[in-house]
């Protein structure tokens, strides 16, 4: 995609498409992958985010797949069906944690599996190592087993950007969790 900055592993590169409903997630994960170092876009919904990949030009996203509107796998199919953006990393975020779900998103085609309730410390693991897989990959392999992250993850050594040893855990939410 023309004036899509390379992804690398320094997360300054990275420039993240944030598509959620739960307004309280999409705020922590763009705030804390900003505060990184990363730049970040959010969307409402896959509708909105199908129109910032136009206008933002990411080189990752970050994608709920239970939303109104146009939903994350939807999305997922929409984007992979344009061949200019298969060098793009698209990391699944659901609330859905069975290991049924795992295979179904393995199956559909993302790059990376998180699962909600996410934790800001694994999200910033989870994107570095789908980041690590895409960037250290020949060109003509595909990933063909994703990262899956259900778990609180230690920091990757050597990763990039702003310390996060110091952040405080720091819990997304489900949205049938709701605001508290």
């Amino acid at each position: 995609m023309e004036g899509n900055t390379e992804l690398t592993m320094d997360i300054t590169t990275w420039r993240i498409l944030i598509v959620d409903d739960e307004p309280d997630n999409l705020n922590l994960a763009s705030d804390f992958l900003e505060f990184s170092g990363a730049k970040t876009a959010k969307a409402k919904d896959g509708e909105v985010g199908l129109q910032m990949v136009e206008t933002f030009k990411p080189n990752m996203v970050l994608l709920d797949l239970g939303m109104p509107r146009i939903d994350g796998w939807e999305m997922h199919r929409r984007l992979r069906a344009r061949p200019e953006l298969n060098a793009m990393p698209i990391v699944a975020l659901t609330a859905a944690a069975m290991p049924s779900d795992a295979d179904k998103v393995r199956a559909a085609g993302f790059d990376a599996y998180i699962t909600k309730p996410f934790r800001v410390k694994t999200l910033l693991d989870a994107l570095t190592e789908c980041v690590k897989a895409f960037t250290t990959r020949p060109d003509s392999i595909e990933v063909s087993a994703p990262i899956s992250v259900s778990a609180v993850a230690k920091p990757a050594n050597g990763a990039s950007g702003a310390s996060i040893e110091n952040v405080p855990e720091v819990t997304a939410k489900t949205a049938s969790q709701g605001s508290q």
